[in-house]
């Protein structure tokens, strides 16, 4: 397993054609926890998370 952290921001092109798609989708208003782990997720501190954990995945690990 790598001990680098994996950082999920964007630059440059794919930061702007993600913004624009980003444009018409629903927007939410977050605030305290789920900010917070937003934020953890894109800054790497959740390496090697990628995003946030669905139902299925609990699942496989008995957390359901």
């Amino acid at each position: 397993m790598s001990s680098a952290l994996l950082s999920l921001l964007l630059k440059g092109a794919a930061a702007e054609a993600l913004k624009r798609e980003a444009a018409s989708c629903k927007s939410r208003d977050l605030r305290g926890d789920p900010l917070t782990l937003l934020e953890l997720l894109l800054l790497g501190f959740c390496s090697p998370l990628k995003g946030y954990l669905g139902r299925a995945d609990c699942g496989a690990r008995g957390q359901v």
